[in-house]
């Protein structure tokens, strides 16, 4: 006959009880601890004084000898925590890309100081970060990604050629693997500079050998280059150099 005792230790064992953690090394309490440091940005924060907090130790622009792997894990973490612009907050794109900037020119300075040589390159963990991570991946992200990585286009620490060249070199472009993931990063980023060299490019990544494919796709674009052009003319009718008044008589 089963005891009311043994019943309390069976039904103790059935408990969920959470794991705790009071170390401080913990990756993953260090993680939080990074984000946390995000989320508390505000109009008021020193964002070079939140650069030297968030890039500390090993990863701090002014250490003797970089560690990449653990640039590789801050660098993870800010664009991890920029794809949720659309829920909680648009500025976080431009928020990374000042914080990666104040480091790039503060390792840029620390090593002028010195007799080391300067050739500072983030290209490689940015590209790391979209070949390897998981929000990366999801195609829920693509848009934010466009957004995030024009933006660090714009300040120079990321290329779009390089980028183009890196897929067309690792066979991850449609003529050789039309089911990576980049190729929709690829079609959301902006183009700043338009070489034919670039666009050529670009167009063997995304359609290959295919020119029917090429052409629809061209089409597809314009298509949807117009009608933006045509809700930005609604919005924003100074752009087009007519006024406000004039665009609602139209209407």
């Amino acid at each position: 006959m089963i005891s009311l005792d043994d019943y309390d230790k069976r039904n103790t064992a059935l408990l969920f009880v959470p794991s705790f953690s009071n170390d401080t090394s913990s990756p993953r309490r260090l993680q939080m601890q990074e984000i946390q440091k995000l989320d508390s940005m505000s109009s008021d924060t020193n964002m070079s004084d939140l650069c030297k907090s968030f890039f500390d130790g090993a990863a701090s622009p002014t250490s003797a000898t970089l560690d990449q792997d653990r640039f590789q894990e801050k660098l993870n973490i800010l664009l991890a925590w920029a794809m949720s612009l659309f829920t909680l907050g648009v500025h976080r794109p431009y928020a990374i890309c000042t914080l990666l900037k104040l480091w790039h020119d503060e390792r840029t300075a620390h090593l002028a100081k010195g007799k080391h040589e300067i050739d500072i390159d983030v290209f490689p963990a940015m590209y790391n970060w979209l070949d390897t991570s998981a929000s990366a991946r999801n195609p829920a992200n693509v848009l934010a990604i466009g957004i995030t990585l024009g933006e660090l286009t714009r300040s120079g620490l990321f290329s779009y050629g390089r980028y183009i060249r890196t897929l067309i070199a690792q066979g991850k472009t449609a003529r050789c693997n039309g089911h990576s993931h980049h190729l929709g990063i690829l079609r959301a980023l902006p183009i700043f500079v338009k070489g034919k060299d670039l666009m050529y490019q670009r167009r063997m990544a995304l359609s290959g050998d295919d020119w029917e494919l090429c052409e629809r796709d061209e089409r597809e674009e314009q298509e949807q280059m117009e009608a933006f052009k045509e809700e930005v003319h609604e919005y924003v009718p100074e752009i087009f150099g007519y006024s406000t008044s004039h665009t609602c008589l139209q209407y």
